[in-house]
């Protein structure tokens, strides 16, 4: 049976890795993904001798940043120079990227024009941008997945998790669950959660508040977002039992109902403007303690 999608806010997939103003260029309102294989076949193309001078670049902007980065950690330093520091190394970080190292060459103009072909062949990723007003050119990229055909995808398991998700609230919020309580707790399913959720909530936010460590502190955010679904998911999935001795258990995972419902990988239909990057803002609500 196929169905067709349609998605109501952006959807992100990613494929784990982080790209650097090394893997992409923008220009206009059009982002370009490129690798360093694909940046040193057009630098052959253009003049050989280039590819040293790049790879002699490479290097002397790696050196300046791990400098940067060790002379920030002294203990000698003040607060004042530790700030300089950092404005230089995010400047070094920033013009660290193929196209400055095009300007520095006159390559620019050239450069942009093979990127422009090559997009048009489909040998490079274009995507449009979400405004060409807004700066692009700082922090990281999360690249999302594609398979080896560069086609981008929502991932089969991505689209099933979604569907229990929506499954497992549909039946919280329209029926009085009666899931059995393990310890025989006489309370239904709604009473222990509403009341149970309240008080876990609070401690957690008074345990999270005093761990130093900011590792720590998302591993208890981690356990406490699996509160909710500890009981209902195995009570919907594949239930409880009564074993031998007359306890109740969860019966195995193995036993999954979802393990039946087969989903393949979903290709968007549209390949312009279905895909696009798009600028997000992250706004911290805490900080390291010992940053400030």
């Amino acid at each position: 049976m196929k169905l067709r999608l349609q998605t109501y806010s952006p959807v992100h997939i990613g494929s784990g890795n982080s790209l650097s103003a090394m893997d992409y260029v923008i220009e206009g309102t059009h982002y370009y993904r490129v690798t360093t294989t694909q940046f040193v076949d057009f630098l052959l193309s253009y003049n050989p001798s280039l590819v040293d001078l790049f790879s002699d670049w490479i290097i002397e902007q790696a050196s300046l940043m791990e400098d940067l980065k060790y002379r920030r950690k002294a203990k000698e330093i003040n607060q004042r120079e530790k700030k300089d520091l950092n404005q230089q190394l995010s400047r070094a970080q920033q013009e660290t990227n193929l196209r400055s190292f095009c300007k520095t060459h006159e390559l620019e103009s050239y450069f942009i024009k093979y990127l422009k072909s090559k997009a048009e062949d489909g040998e490079i990723v274009r995507h449009q941008l979400q405004s060409n007003r807004l700066n692009y050119n700082k922090g990281q990229v999360q690249e999302i997945l594609s398979n080896s055909q560069k086609q981008f995808y929502i991932p089969g398991s991505s689209i099933k998790g979604a569907i229990r998700t929506a499954l497992l609230f549909h039946a919280y919020m329209t029926h009085d669950l009666d899931i059995p309580d393990l310890d025989d707790n006489p309370y239904s399913y709604k009473e222990r959660l509403e009341v149970g959720l309240d008080l876990e909530l609070e401690d957690a936010i008074k345990e999270i508040s005093n761990l130093p460590d900011r590792n720590k502190k998302r591993s208890k955010r981690r356990e406490i977002a699996g509160y909710i679904g500890k009981d209902i998911e195995p009570f919907m999935s594949y239930g409880i039992k009564i074993n031998e001795k007359g306890h109740k258990e969860r019966r195995d995972v193995q036993q999954d109902v979802f393990k039946f419902l087969l989903i393949s990988d979903a290709i968007p239909r549209v390949k312009s403007p279905a895909i696009s990057v798009i600028k997000v803002d992250r706004y911290l609500l805490e900080k390291d303690r010992k940053s400030g």
